[in-house]
């Protein structure tokens, strides 16, 4: 029988999205770009098809073996991403520089400081966009990242990525019966054999960061729930060594019932 990931992963979902959402309700942010529905679908894409362009960049260098070319990449983006989301909230630059230069560090890391600082770091960038969007472009935009997320790990480049560079010879089982060493783990909080995408830590923070700020609590909860149960069910069906859509199931459930409690 294959082994099933263990539901105590969804820790690291609740850090992210607890930081996420305590920086939404200490800064309480106006939406700093005023875009319509039409205008929130063409940045979405923009934005999705980088994604797309970045997982092609990062298989091409992973085939190539460039695997010190890779996690420099991913530094460098992690690096300026928090900086702009911690100077974005008032922190000043050296400061916010320094910061985001231990986060990152840190990140190298496996263990507890690895997953605190990765989950960090996607919250704050997950509040950065919350912070800069209108709530309907944020929903617009997980919709297309989910559906992209879908499409990417069944048949796409992401599925490809993550076969060759967490199931090759970096990849698999290590020593002690917990993932072998991967040139992604820096995109990853690692919990025993499962790893969770960053991105995948980015989108429940975005949404659950948005719901608190579009309906407040204490109906806010209900989508959050939603999106948390979600994440719980997609746990349960993955197996080890086999990649699974990670936002799909709970984008979904957080959308069905956000437009139910902005209908009601």
């Amino acid at each position: 029988m294959e082994a099933r990931a263990p539901l105590s992963a969804a820790v690291w979902p609740l850090v992210a999205q607890a930081a996420a959402c305590i920086l939404m309700a200490l800064e309480r942010p106006s939406p700093q770009v005023q875009v319509g529905v039409a205008e929130s679908a063409a940045i979405s894409g923009a934005y999705v098809a980088a994604a797309a362009a970045a997982t092609l960049l990062f298989l091409l260098l992973v085939r190539a073996g460039l695997y010190a070319v890779l996690k420099l990449i991913v530094a460098l983006s992690a690096l300026a991403a928090v900086e702009a989301s911690l100077e974005f909230i008032g922190m000043p630059t050296l400061p916010a520089l320094a910061t985001s230069a231990v986060l990152t560090l840190l990140s190298l890391s496996t263990g507890l400081p690895g997953n605190l600082s990765k989950s960090a770091m996607a919250a704050s960038f997950a509040f950065l966009f919350s912070a800069l969007f209108p709530d309907h472009f944020n929903a617009v935009f997980l919709g297309l990242l989910a559906a992209y997320d879908l499409y990417s790990v069944t048949k796409g480049p992401l599925g490809s990525l993550l076969g060759e560079a967490l199931g090759g010879p970096r990849g698999g089982r290590g020593e002690d019966g917990g993932p072998g060493e991967s040139p992604l783990d820096q995109l990853f909080v690692i919990h025993g054999p499962l790893r969770i995408g960053l991105g995948d830590l980015f989108a429940y923070s975005l949404a659950s960061s948005t719901s608190l700020r579009s309906l407040g609590l204490p109906l806010a909860a209900a989508p959050i729930l939603a999106l948390n149960a979600g994440v719980l069910a997609t746990l349960s069906l993955l197996r080890e060594g086999r990649p699974l859509p990670g936002l799909a199931i709970p984008v979904a459930s957080w959308g069905a019932v956000t437009a139910l409690c902005l209908i009601l």
